[in-house]
């Protein structure tokens, strides 16, 4: 599930998953994408933190089990519209 409201100004996002290098990017979107990709199977986590104009961020995270073989997960994203 896919939530994508108005959003003004800009946007950061920083993602954060286990064993991985975080990634941020500050953009006008009210969508972003990131891609971890892990060599080994083993439970993980992915964190998802936005902050805009009104400083105040918001966050979630979504937890999955990497098993042997090639598999793309697809992680939902929220937005919102902070005052």
């Amino acid at each position: 599930h896919t939530a994508i409201l108005p959003v003004s100004g800009p946007l950061t996002y920083t993602w954060e998953a286990t064993g991985q290098p975080g990634q941020t990017r500050v953009i006008s979107e009210p969508v972003d994408t990131a891609v971890f990709t892990w060599t080994m199977p083993g439970a993980r986590a992915v964190t998802v933190t936005v902050t805009g104009p009104c400083g105040t961020p918001v966050s979630d995270t979504h937890r999955a089990t990497v098993t042997s073989g090639d598999h793309l997960v697809h992680l939902p994203l929220v937005s919102r519209n902070a005052p």
